[in-house]
């Protein structure tokens, strides 16, 4: 990092806002500088100013990327000072006479620190337009459709989860699991909230519970009964049994000083709050950087806190909202609206009509609300949700690559790759989804019997049981030798099969002898990420690659089934039980006990099938690819971040963050 060189003065001088503006119009125009003057035409002397035109980039480019993981609440402690006002970054004195490291190593830290913004901007959808090559290819996600179960009463979106209350009053969320903010507590609740990386709740008895994130003690509810709750970025509020407000967690912009008096509703944002009072006027709190804490006068029926936005509802049941208004996301529309919702960079509310309408940045369609009416409506980061007048849930907005996005219809296999899934129809034809970059989800034509996802690539063997392959071939993971094969598998960037005469051979990626097979005999066979596995003749567990964690080193005694993940391995005992070894950062080789029919091992998770057909995963959670559903399944398939599986009906299901929905959720372009 480069406060390490010495190079540069802290000054709390600059509000996020501000210090926005200030670093993208000089960052913009010095990068032309720096790049116009980094070409290789002479070997001159570098001068004073060439070090002052980088420490000056460089010093923007931190302010920038400082006021960005305020804005999204992320890497927060490599924040100088406090968000969301953070010292301000300012070069340091030039050497006199610089030599050309002192330039180089400016260059190479300029170059890192661009690369950061644009993680940013990509991972945050802002300033999208100044990556050079665009951000990593997003196909629009295919349409969900999940059979409908009991419906929502209650809905809300947070930074990336949602949460709602089901009609039996359990709370049930999905997405993103970081923090466990997607871990809703059993026992019923009156009312849900989902923050940036927390959640909250009121029970049946109006207390208040949190669960999720809790760095800044916002997960931590204070006793008593409460009437209503809400979570913001860092804090949460909520409103007592006297309808007096409190907050707790993050208070650096005196987002969690609730003043004193009644209230009757209470939102808040990202940095600051907001409420309805007795009276029915209007009072926020908190940062008010972008004039988001500026409550306008009159009376209002509802109110809502964005990212640095504010919206409510008036009196005359027209919309009004203040605050930050970049891609317009503060221009409500006019109109009369019974409800409304602000998020990150956009506003959602619901007409006299109960038809959706929302306003604001439309990247990721998150402002696209299908037709059809609603009941009510929710506005996260970067998608929204809402309640159908049938009570089913429907989301729309950022959904990633749509690899958890199962088309309808029937399947009799199906298998998870690193950000695609397969599966084969009923038909037997061959049917992919997901990211399709290097051509891995343009499954070919005709049928199939067997077929497997792996990094980029993926194969199948045909009804007359040849191999073919698709998608990277950069290993030569994809070009499928000849001849006729029983069983096929694709690992990272090598595949492998089982022969007609049972020989096991395998092609790709080679570099650590993953795609050297033993000779002999082989009645099941996996490729990992750069090991391979198979079961021999006499059911002993064999494994070759990589093994610096142990992967390769399968245990003695008999298997029936075997699986190679990116740097573990499991498998099925004679006696049903499942054992993993190899890497366990995650817990991955932590089998659970009890007996499997099944078994798979994705990039840091693993998943099996019970004796019971239910499904279990274990391992890293971060994404939600471990949360198996309820139910009976078939078949399973884990892959980098998301699982899936076949049910006793033959519908494909897939699990993973953002688009890991309950049964009666929809996610809709």
């Amino acid at each position: 990092m480069f406060m390490s060189i010495g190079l540069f003065n802290r000054r709390r001088t600059l509000g996020a806002a501000s210090a926005l503006v200030l670093a993208m119009g000089l960052l913009v125009s010095l990068l032309g500088v720096v790049g116009a003057s980094a070409q290789p035409e002479s070997e001159a002397q570098p001068t004073a100013q060439d070090i002052e035109q980088r420490d000056q980039l460089i010093a923007n480019q931190e302010n920038l990327l400082n006021t960005y993981r305020c804005l999204f609440n992320v890497d927060v402690d490599a924040v100088p000072g406090r968000c969301p006002n953070p010292d301000a970054v300012s070069p340091g004195v030039a050497p006199e006479t610089p030599s050309h490291q002192d330039l180089s190593v400016r260059d190479q830290l300029i170059a890192n620190q661009e690369a950061l913004l644009n993680v940013y901007r990509c991972r945050f959808d802002i300033d999208t337009q100044l990556v050079p090559q665009g951000c990593a290819n997003q196909p629009d996600p295919q349409p969900t459709t999940q059979p409908p179960a009991s419906g929502f009463t209650a809905i809300t979106a947070g930074g990336w989860h949602s949460c709602g209350i089901r009609a039996d009053n359990t709370a049930e969320c999905w997405g993103d699991n970081d923090y466990g903010r997607a871990d809703s507590p059993p026992g019923q609740f009156t009312a849900i909230t989902a923050g940036a990386a927390h959640s909250c709740g009121i029970r049946a008895d109006n207390a208040a519970q949190c669960w999720g994130a809790n760095y800044s003690g916002q997960a931590d509810a204070p006793p008593g009964q409460f009437t209503a709750i809400t979570a913001g970025a860092a804090h949460s509020c909520g409103i007592r049994a006297d309808n007096a407000a409190q907050c707790w967690g993050s208070n650096s912009s005196g987002q969690a000083d609730a003043p004193p008096g009644q209230f009757t509703a209470i939102t808040a944002g990202s940095w600051h709050s907001c409420g309805i009072r007795a009276d029915n006027t209007a009072q926020c709190w908190g940062n008010n950087s972008s004039g988001q804490a500026d409550a306008p006068p009159g009376q209002f029926t509802a109110i809502t806190a964005g990212l640095a936005h504010s919206c409510g509802i008036r009196a005359d049941n027209t919309a009004q909202c203040w605050g930050n208004n970049s891609s317009g996301r503060a221009d409500a529309p006019p109109g009369q609206f019974t409800a409304i919702t602000a998020g990150g960079q956009h506003s959602c509310g619901i007409r006299a009509d109960n038809t959706a309408q929302c306003w604001g940045n439309n990247s990721f369609e998150r402002a696209d609300a299908p037709p059809g009416q609603f009941t009510a409506i929710t506005a996260g980061l970067a998608h929204s949700c809402g309640i159908r007048a049938d009570n089913t849930a429907q989301c729309w907005g950022n959904n990633d690559y749509g690899q958890a996005d199962a088309p309808p219809g029937q399947f009799t296999a199906i298998t998870a790759g690193g950000q695609h899934s397969c599966g084969i129809r009923a038909d037997n034809t061959a049917q992919c989804w997901g990211n399709n970059s290097s051509g891995q989800a343009d499954a070919p034509p005709g049928q199939f019997t067997a077929i497997t996802a792996g990094g980029q690539h993926s194969c199948g063997i045909r009804a007359d049981n040849t191999a073919q392959c698709w998608g990277n071939n950069s290993s030569g993971q994809a070009d499928a030798p000849p001849g006729q094969f029983t069983a096929i598998t694709a690992g990272l960037a090598h595949s492998c099969g089982i022969r007609a005469d049972n020989t096991a051979q395998c092609w790709g990626n080679n570099d650590y002898g993953q795609a050297d097979a033993p000779p002999g005999q082989f009645t099941a066979i996996a490729a990992g990420g750069w090991h391979s596995c198979g079961i021999r003749a006499d059911n002993t567990a064999q494994c070759w690659g990589n093994n610096d964690y142990g992967q390769a080193d399968a245990p003695p005694g008999q298997f029936t089934a075997i699986a190679a993940g990116a740097a573990h391995s499991c498998g099925i005992r004679a006696d049903n039980t499942a054992q993993c070894w190899g890497y366990n950062g995650f817990g991955q080789a932590d089998a659970p006990p009890g007996q499997f029919t099944a078994i798979t091992a994705g990039e840091a998770h693993s998943c099996g099938i019970r004796a019971d057909n239910t499904a279990q995963c274990w391992g890293d959670n971060s994404s939600g690819q471990a949360d198996a559903p309820p139910g009976q399944f078939t078949a399973i398939t884990a892959g980098e971040a998301h699982s899936c599986g076949i049910r006793a009906d033959n519908t494909a299901q897939c699990w993973n963050w953002t688009t890991n929905l309950p049964a009666g959720v929809s996610w809709v372009t």
